[in-house]
């Protein structure tokens, strides 16, 4: 299997789990977080989730794509940020899988989905 078709299912398929949420609450911000943005995989990861969010909510919605360095810390920030700017959605791959629940509790306390 090709690395891009993967890729853009896997986007595919976390945009349209947030579906329900989507429908609730029109989408207009989207906030992404990933690893590593020279990361090939990573850019494809991008890319997929831009793509799919424009189908989902249209050419309007903002995407905001940043990289956390494989840094905690950094990506707890970038998801502050997020919550701050009042995101509809947060994408993540988390840098650390336990280390970051505190900062998704957050943003789930403020109503990104």
């Amino acid at each position: 299997m090709r690395l891009k078709p993967l890729v853009t299912a896997l986007c595919a398929g976390a945009l349209l789990a947030a579906t329900p949420f989507a429908q609730a609450k029109d989408l207009k911000s989207i906030g992404v977080t990933v690893g590593d943005l020279a990361n090939p995989f990573f850019v494809q990861i991008t890319k997929g989730a831009e793509l799919e969010a424009r189908k989902l909510a249209g050419d309007n919605v903002k995407v905001t794509l940043v990289s956390s360095g494989y840094d905690l810390g950094q990506q707890v920030s970038q998801i502050d940020n997020f919550i701050a700017a009042k995101v509809d959605m947060i994408i993540l791959n988390a840098a650390d899988s336990k280390g970051i629940g505190p900062a998704v509790k957050r943003a789930k306390e403020a109503g990104v989905g």
